[in-house]
This record gives structure tokens, sequence and C-alpha cells, in this order.
């Protein structure tokens, strides 16, 4: 209104106690319609209220008798422009005086709000605020709510579906929680529910009325009960006023709960995604699963049983996180590399016979303890999102990761890598700025993530963080808020081929500001990808004297991780290749070698032979999991003998009742080491002969001093073998150690306390061999023949610390 102008002047007076009077029900009345229309009379609405006296100034008021009169000339239905009409003709109930200038013509003397836009919504107009008592009383702010959101006025039922039970014939009690804008409809929660057995068809659905309970929103009902081998379905339903309803389930009828009323027979399930090998010093072993049942599952028998190499099993109880997820701990402090975990899960339900389910059904999961490829410190300032992904990448790939999430100060940083996650936050925590600086510029290694921070270094605060763009992000300024595809700029990089080779391409699907910056690079700093509209960096790298072994170094990732495509394993790969570049670890590329294999290629030997050969892998070690040996086509169960550590293994094979006579064999030996190197199949055959012949045997031996020694010592043996049959002169005199050759050969040469050469007695002398575990060990004079024959073991040999 014009104050200098009168025929822009409106003056009205209302009656408020006339209010309760037929206008706050009739105002009401309406709103239960429009909100039980709104979804699809939202234009409608919005039509009638812009073609409707507005107060200049304040254009969500509006007059509320020409918006009435608007609203039923919109024809949204008969009951809507009744109702419209009736809130008009009550108004004039209220208004006694109403004067309008002749600017005014559509002005009668009382205005509603009515803000079009969720985003200025005064939310002290909820009638929960206790602002207004207009909105207390009326439903016009739940007609506002559903103008925004035409859905968000329908009930929601909260509802965990009932398990089945073993008590037959006893009432079942049912308990949810419906939450709704509106009060609900009278008489309408209901439980819709019928029952179908072995002995009657399906009945008919029935209906039980749902009664509030004893808690907020809490409604009850009783199911009566059922005679054993019945199956019950069932499904909720509720309707507020203004005729907007919910079910559970959502789709029902169609799709409806249902409980069986019988004697238990059904096991719990497990899920449960097995571990892979853990790198060393990781500590505690987290073990997670899901453990689900009709009946429900007995908490307290969810347990986990492992062992390590060797030992009986140790049983630790699973704890439960809700969501039928439960989890625990193996204890990992002294386990090393070559070390193996066993473990198994099991399971009980509720039944008054409790059922048990184990996983596996048989035997163990197991995994190796590898080593670790570094220790990294990651700094989840997201809240997850790309923290999430950075974690499972980098503890699958062999790394120790320490989570921390941000608080008052950085944290102390005896790490080899720092990975600090900000995804689409706009810049770390003031407390951290001067701390990764002083980090980088002292040596450190950090790989920071972010797709916004670079227009905060340059744009919003570029003095406060100045020092983090030129020390840390190494750009000189910010460019845009863009991002479409990576392409790769240097592929002959080490980042771009070590360990992975990555993809010329990588797809982006960030669509707001912050998840992407394009920014101009420091002229000191190298480029990995480029985002393509901008030919500008998606990833800078920057290495503070160019050797990658010593000094500072960064990555800096222009852009949050989550939002990467990761159709081929993009995020992994560029994860993991830039933890290899920060980490400078010196991977093992080289896979086990297969030594001793016995028998030799083309030899012919008795049926009751054995088959044995070493396995050995100087880096990580062998996994003795991968450990296969393949006989004329077929996979067989070997025995694994560990020496001194999982470096070295000893393997034999004797199959029951020993090798068919004169038939050939071809063996198949592979293994892989503890870093994924898988040698290529090593083949041997040999022959058998008709019949068994004597192996060699050793009819007296010793050894030329105490049989407890020190790693280094000198150890003098001397031994007489016996061959049998024709032809099957003594070939040579092997030592083994641990099952393993030395290259050591006895001789018969009159030395070493043999005192006449060639008469059949044979001796040597050898050192222990360093880096021996203190253990027993088994040391073998191997006496073969002709024939390929071997003795059996010497005694066993101590070796002390």
């Amino acid at each position: 209104p014009d104050p200098e102008d009168e025929s822009f002047i409106t003056l009205s007076a209302v009656d408020e106690a006339k209010f309760d009077d037929g206008f706050v029900a009739s105002l009401n009345g309406l709103a239960q319609l429009l909100i039980g229309s709104m979804e699809h009379s939202k234009s409608k609405v919005y039509n009638a209220y812009v073609s409707s006296y507005r107060m200049q100034d304040y254009w969500s008021y509006v007059d509320l008798k020409d918006f009435m009169l608007a609203l039923k000339a919109q024809n949204i239905s008969e009951a809507i422009s009744a109702a419209a009409q009736q809130v008009a003709s009550t108004e004039d109930d209220v208004v006694y005086y109403c004067r309008s200038g002749a600017g005014l013509p559509y002005c009668y003397g009382l205005s509603i709000y009515f803000e079009t836009q969720q985003d200025s919504y005064d939310k002290r107009y909820d009638g929960d605020q206790g602002f207004l008592d207009f909105t207390a009383d009326t439903f016009w702010d739940e007609v506002l709510r559903s103008y925004y959101n035409p859905s968000a006025t329908a009930p929601e039922i909260d509802f965990d579906p009932l398990p089945d039970t073993e008590n037959f014939n006893e009432e079942i009690t049912l308990s949810c929680f419906i939450h709704s804008e509106l009060p609900l409809a009278d008489g309408k929660p209901l439980v819709y529910y019928r029952t179908e057995n072995a002995a009657r068809a399906a009945d008919n659905w029935m209906a039980t009325a749902l009664a509030p309970g004893t808690q907020p929103e809490q409604y009850v009902a009783t199911l009566p009960g059922q005679p054993e081998n019945t199956h019950v379905f069932y499904y909720l339903y509720v309707e507020n006023i203004a005729g907007n309803s919910a079910t559970s389930p959502p789709d029902a009828p169609e799709h409806v709960h249902s409980f069986w009323v019988r004697t238990d027979s059904v096991p719990p399930t497990i899920e449960h995604t097995p571990l892979g090998n853990q790198p060393a010093a990781r500590g505690s072993l987290q073990v997670s699963c899901v453990v689900r049942d009709n009946m429900g599952v007995d908490e307290q028998s969810v347990k986990l049983y492992y062992h390590y190499s060797s030992g009986a099993d140790t049983a630790i109880s699973l704890t439960t996180q809700g969501d039928s997820t439960y989890s625990g701990e193996i204890p990992g402090d002294g386990l090393v590399p070559g070390d193996r975990v066993w473990y198994r899960i099991a399971a009980s339900d509720v039944a008054k016979t409790p059922n048990t389910a184990t996983l596996p059904q048989h035997g163990y999961f197991s995994f190796s303890i590898i080593p670790s490829l570094g220790s990294v410190l990651l700094i989840d300032d997201n809240s997850g999102g790309s923290a999430d992904i950075f974690l499972h990448v980098l503890e699958t790939a062999g790394y120790v990761v320490h989570t921390h999430t941000p608080g008052e100060s950085l944290p102390d940083l005896p790490f080899d890598i720092v990975v600090y996650c900000l995804g689409d936050a706009s810049e770390p925590l003031p407390a951290y700025y001067e701390g990764l600086v002083d980090y980088v510029l002292g040596g450190g290694r950090l790989l920071i993530e972010s797709g916004d921070l670079a227009w905060s270094a340059c744009q919003q605060y570029p003095s406060k963080l100045d020092d983090l763009r030129r020390y840390v992000l190494h750009i000189d300024s910010w460019k845009a808020d863009y991002g479409d595809i990576l392409i790769l700029r240097s592929p002959g990089a080490q980042l771009a081929t070590t360990p992975n080779t990555l993809e010329g391409t990588i797809g982006f699907q960030g669509e707001f500001l912050a998840t992407r910056d394009v920014c101009v690079p420091a002229a000191d700093a190298s480029v990995l990808y480029d985002w393509s509209r901008y030919s500008q960096p998606g990833l800078i790298y920057f290495d503070d004297d160019g050797d990658n072994t010593n000094g500072g170094q960064i990555v800096y990732m222009t852009f949050a991780i989550s939002y990467v495509s990761d159709e081929q394993g993009e995020r992994a790969k560029l994860i993991d290749n830039c933890a290899y570049y920060l980490s400078n670890y010196a991977r093992d590329t080289t896979p086990p070698v297969v030594a001793d294999v016995r028998p030799r290629t083309g030899a012919t030997v008795p049926p009751d032979t054995s088959i044995s050969f070493s396995v050995a892998d100087a880096d990580t070690g062998v996994d003795r999991s991968t450990v296969s040996l393949v006989v004329n086509g077929a996979t067989v169960s070997t025995k694994i003998t560990r020496i001194a550590d999982e470096h070295r293994l000893a393997v034999s094979y004797a199959p029951d009742g020993g090798f068919v006579p004169e038939t050939g064999y071809q063996i198949e030996i592979s293994a892989c080491d503890f870093a994924g190197n898988c040698m290529t199949d090593d083949t041997h055959w040999f022959e058998t002969s008709t019949a068994s012949a004597h192996a060699p045997v050793i009819l007296a031996g010793g050894f030329m001093q105490t049989q407890v020694l020190s790693v280094g010592d000198a150890l003098k043996v001397v031994a007489a073998p016996q061959v049998f049959g024709e032809g099957n002169a003594v070939e040579r005199v092997e030592l083994l150690f641990g099952g393993i050759r030395l290259g050591v050969s006895l001789n018969d040469e009159g030395i070493l306390g043999d005192d006449v050469a060639g008469d059949g007695i044979y001796s040597a002398e050898f050192d222990v061999p360093a880096g021996v575990v203190p253990g027993q060990y088994e040391l073998q004079v191997v006496v073969c023949d002709a024939l390929g024959l071997s003795s059996e073991p010497w005694p066993e040999l101590h070796v002390a610390p």
C-alpha cells in the first residue's frame, strides 16, 4: 500500500472470537483435500496463487478470499471448489469491517501466508514451533509442506516383520511406529491378515485395528493364535485425514509379509566375505559377518573360531552392530610374514531345539600374513565418503592404515604416507594449514584429495592459504569448477605405469561445484591427468628433488575420488599407483622357484615311491595356500613342511597304495608368493617299474660331535649305506637339512673319520646354514641308487639358539 495515495490503502478489522465458529473447520477441510491431491494439482495451486492479489513487498502474503475464489476457478475437483467457496464464505463472518481504495478492488480484509519457494519458507510457521496459534490450530503449514514435497505428508511406517514362531495357538503381538504430519483417519491404522495351512484353503483377508502403544507414535495389534503348520500372511495399512496412505510392505497387498507357526528346522544364514592376506603389524584383524534367521538369532551363539599355523581353536564372541551385522577381532600381535591364520564362524537360532550353521560348512577360511607395504595415516575430513574408498584400496594392497578424524591439531606423523581426504569439502581445518606445510617441507609424503580446495586457496582465502597453495598443492591459480573426462598427459611416468597401467581416459560424474577444480599448475609441478575441456590438470604431483627415494613428495587430486568412474577398477589402480609412488616400496616381482624334484624327469622308479620337491621365494615368501601339485591332470593333496620360515617349503606326496606299476606319470608344480607373483607350471615326468624294489638304507652312521649345535657350527657326518638288487649301485650320497638339499655330497675318499678310501663308508663336513630358526630339524643322508631310490631320514638333529 502507498500511504501517499488513498486508492492503494486497505484497512480491515476481524473478530477473533468467530475464527472457531466455522472458519477453522472450513480451512482444515480444504487443507485435507489439497494435501491429498497435491501430487497432481500443484501446478493449478500455483496458478491460483499467481492470479490472486498479493501485497507489495510482502509477496508471500496473498489475499485469502481472492486466493480461495481463484482455487475454485481452477476446477481441481468439485470437492476442492466447494471447500474453497466455503472458506471464502466463512471469511465474511470473521471480517466485520473492510475498506479498500479503488486501486485495491480484490482485497477482502484477510491475508494468508503462502511462500512458494521452500528455501524461503519461514520455519517458525510450523505448527509445532509454538510461534502462531493459527498454524497450531490448522493444517495450513502442512499444506505448504505438501506443496514443496507432495509425497512428504504421507504417513511413514517403521516396522520389523515378525519372525517365525514355535508357540502354537498363542496370540501374536505386533508393534510398529507410525509417523504422520497429519492426524490419522479414524479406524485406518489396520493390520490385514489371512492364514493358509495344509488342512484348508486360504482365508479371506481379515482386519484388526492398530491401537496406540505406550511409546510416542507406537501402535500395536494382536493376531489370534494359530495351530501348528500354519502360514500367516499380513500387511499394515495406515491413512491420514487427507487421504494419504502407506502400507508395509510398500507395495502391499501385491506383496505381503508372512511368517510360519511350526517347529523350526532352518539354521541361520551367515554372509561373510573371507579375509584376504593381511599385512604384518596391522594389529588386531577385524572380522564381520551378517547373520539372519527366520525365527531369530541367538546373539550369544555367534562366535568365531580361529587358530594360527598350529594349535587348537580359540573361540571369541562376535558382538552385534545392528542390522544383523556381527563383528570381532582376531589378535594379530606377534604375527609375522609367513604365518597363517585359519578361522570359521558359527551361529545358532532361538528355536526350542536350536539349529546351528557354520561358515564355511567344512574346514576353514584362511589367510597369510604378508610383509607390509608401509604405514598410512588416513585423515577423514569428509565424513567417510572418500576415505572409505582409500581405506579399502590401501588395506587390500597391503598397507597398514590408521584412520584419523580431524580434531584441534594435526597428530604426530610417524607414517610412511599421509592421505588427506577432503572429498567435496572446501578446505582443511585451520589448525592443519601449517602442519601440512611443515610436513611436506620436512620431507613428508602426502596425498591430498579435494574437489574444492584449489578454489578456497586461490579465490576464497588467498592470504590465509597461500603457503598451502605454494608448498602443498603446487598450483599458481584456480581457473574453473568443471570436470568431464580425465586425459592421461604423462603415460610414461612412474605414476602411470607402476604397479598398474593406468587408463588413457577416465570418466567423471561429479556435477556439483565442490566435486572438481580446474587450476593452473606451478612451474615446479608435474601433471599426470588433464581435464579434457580445459587441458588443465586434474592430478598434479611434485618431487622436491627429482629422486623419489628421498625427500618430500605430494600427489594432489583436484577432484573427489568418489565421483571418478570405476567400471574397470580405475579408482583402485589410481590410488595404488599414487601410494606406490609416495612410499617408494620396492615391490617383489620375482615368482617362487622349484628345486629338488624327485623322482627326476625320465626316471623309472618302483610303484611305492613318493614325489617330493622344494619351493623357495627369497623375497616375500611362498604362499602355501597356492602350492599345487597336479598328477596326470588331477590335483592331489600334499604334505607341506615349513623350513625356518615361509621362504622355503618342503612338499611331498605319496598316494595310498602306491602308484600304478608300469605307468607313466606327468606332474605339474605351481606356486605363488605373497606378492602375488606366480611361477609358470614346472612340468616333470617319470615311469614306474613292474614291482617295488628295496630302497637303500643307512646301516650305520653318526655325528662326530654333540647333536645340539649353534648356527654356523661345522658338522661332520659319517654314513655307511647299503643298496639292494642287481645293478643298484650307489650313485651318490647327499645331505638334506630340513628337507632342503644343501649341495653337499658325502664321499668315500678316506678322510674326515673314514680311514680307508673305497670301503663303502661316506663322510662330509658342512656348516649349519645361516638364518635357521632354532628348533628341531631332520638331517637326511640321502643315498640314491641307479633307480633313483633314496634312504629313509637320518635321526633328528637339534639346532640351539
